[in-house]
C-alpha cells in the first residue's frame, strides 16, 4: 500500500467512525480495501444504506 493510499484510507476510516460505523459485514474497517470504504461512505452520505 502506498503512503498516499494509506492516508486516504485512514481519512475514510475516520469519517465512518465519526458516523458510528465500526464494522462493515462483520469486518473491521482497516481490513477492507480503500475503494470499498469510499463507496460505503458515499452510500451512507446519500442515505442508501
Amino acid at each position: 500500500m502506498t503512503q498516499m493510499n494509506a492516508k486516504v484510507k485512514q481519512e475514510y476510516i475516520q469519517k465512518l467512525l465519526k458516523l458510528g460505523i465500526y464494522k462493515i459485514k462483520g469486518q473491521q474497517l482497516y481490513e477492507l480495501p480503500t475503494q470499498y470504504l469510499r463507496a460505503y461512505y458515499e452510500k451512507v452520505k446519500l442515505n442508501l444504506v
